[in-house]
């Protein structure tokens, strides 16, 4: 089901995505590829300047969401999926209750006489997480 930007709405996002754009080096191919995740035709309508813009739920948020671009300003009422950690990383929060140091002790497979230890550190990265 397609979302459709007109008016007012639709010249301010055009603005905005534009803006956005011109803050980056890449040519328009990488900029819609690898920045807004979106298609460089759907990239070319959204800085058209036609009065309306239909684009896929799916696009509409891939673009919102790499631009930092909030919805409600455009009149929209749909909700962007939380951000998460960069490179998809974990929060200290999150995990910091697994970090520390634990004895594992288990038998062999083939005999089940030999019991096998080890000891596993866990810790948070100061790189990975913020």
């Amino acid at each position: 089901m397609p979302i459709v930007l007109a008016g007012a709405a639709r010249k301010r996002f055009r603005d905005a995505i534009r803006a956005h754009r011109n803050r980056s080096t890449e040519n328009d191919a990488s900029y819609a590829k690898d920045i807004l995740k979106v298609s460089l035709n759907t990239f070319k309508k959204c800085v058209s300047p036609d009065d309306r813009l239909s684009l896929k739920r799916h696009s509409l948020i891939n673009i919102l969401k790499a631009t930092g671009l909030d919805p409600a300003s455009f009149g929209l009422e749909i909700s962007l999926p939380a951000q998460g950690t960069p490179y998809g990383g974990y929060s200290r929060a999150e995990y910091s209750f697994i970090a520390g140091r634990y004895l594992l002790f288990r038998r062999s497979f083939l005999t089940g006489l030999n019991i096998t230890r080890a000891v596993l550190d866990i810790a948070c990265t100061r790189i990975a997480f913020s």
